[in-house]
């Protein structure tokens, strides 16, 4: 008798056992899920806006579509991104993972950067058939606050960060527009006039405006070559040009840089805030560039390449009488 009570208890134990394991596991299921129930190459459409007053390039909203397999900026003209980048940060959403809520009341809300008036990033997605919408705010590591629009619940997705959802356009496009290794010949012409800069066999440089008699810079003419050799992209602007741009017949300053296998020619157009338009002629669009990017090209003169350190100092008189200012060499005298 006692045999059959202990074998009962046994066995309802097991059963009691293999549904709270049941139980268990079927609630974890349902605890975590995806953020987004989408699969990547379902997207085509991507929106990011970032706080007003926030630093970024220009728009508030940075929209990416697809179209015909490649990914786009409408706002830019149609200007074909960096699709990798892209699907990187959307295989990081959709992989994305939330569980029960960390919050359920409005007022919560900016407190976690997902409200209407306190967020991190706000987020759009778009499939054929259907979209979503939420707000992101910073969380630990690699993690993020989310609440979809019209929801007052926040989710932590789990996998990715608010931080890694750029606003910015350079983290989705190639910004080396002008980049080129190895220069032998550098032209320029600005608003100072013309140069010609050439690497000798040797290694040694030459300009062509410089009197023979003048010792050359060699770290000043580095310098330009390496700033004239590279264009960063910071905004793409259009495929037509414009006369806001101030190029063509209006270019402040045309730039023309030469390696032993290529040759690239860029004009420096009129400048717009913090921003200066350029065009080269091997890209199809008109750009804007950060003006630090070729202010160099702007403002170099002939004169800046002589190495002053090596210039002939005048001997003073023997007999100590100082010389007439007439009698002054032309580098030494007093600029009026």
């Amino acid at each position: 008798m006692s045999t059959n009570k202990v074998l009962g208890g046994m066995l309802a134990a097991q059963l009691l056992l293999t549904i709270v394991m049941w139980s268990t596991g079927n609630q974890a299921k349902f605890e975590e899920r995806a953020l987004f129930d989408v699969k990547l190459e379902d997207i085509s459409e991507f929106s990011i806006k970032r706080p007003k007053g926030d630093k970024h390039d220009e728009n508030d909203v940075i929209t990416i579509v697809k179209k015909q397999g490649k990914w786009l900026l409408p706002g830019y003209d149609d200007y074909v991104v960096d699709s990798g980048k892209v699907e990187d940060i959307l295989g990081r959403l959709t992989m994305a993972k939330i569980r029960r809520s960390v919050a359920k009341k409005k007022e919560n809300h900016n407190a976690l950067s997902v409200g209407e008036r306190d967020f991190t990033k706000h987020i759009s997605l778009k499939t054929p058939e259907r979209s979503y919408s939420l707000y992101v705010g910073n969380a630990k590591g690699t993690s993020m606050h989310a609440r979809f629009d019209g929801q007052d619940e926040v989710y932590l997705a789990r996998g990715v960060a608010a931080w890694k959802v750029s606003h910015e356009l350079r983290n989705y496009v190639d910004t080396e527009y002008v980049n080129i290794e190895d220069v032998i010949e550098l032209n320029i012409k600005n608003q100072h006039g013309q140069i010609d800069a050439r690497q000798n066999e040797d290694g040694t440089w030459v300009v062509a405006q410089l009197p023979a008699d003048k010792p050359l810079d060699v770290g000043r003419i580095r310098s330009i070559v390496n700033a004239a050799k590279q264009v960063k992209l910071a905004i793409p602007v259009s495929r037509v040009a414009k006369p806001e741009f101030g190029l063509g017949k209006n270019a402040r300053a045309t730039v023309r840089v030469k390696s032993r296998q290529d040759t690239f020619t860029y004009e420096i157009g009129a400048e717009d805030g913090e921003y200066t338009y350029v065009k080269a002629e091997h890209q199809e669009f008109f750009i804007k560039v950060r003006k630090f990017n070729v202010n160099a090209s702007l403002k170099i003169k002939v004169d800046e390449f002589i190495d002053r350190s090596k210039l002939k100092k005048a001997s003073p008189p023997t007999n100590g009488i100082p010389l007439d200012p007439k009698d002054w060499p032309k580098d030494l005298s007093p600029t009026p």
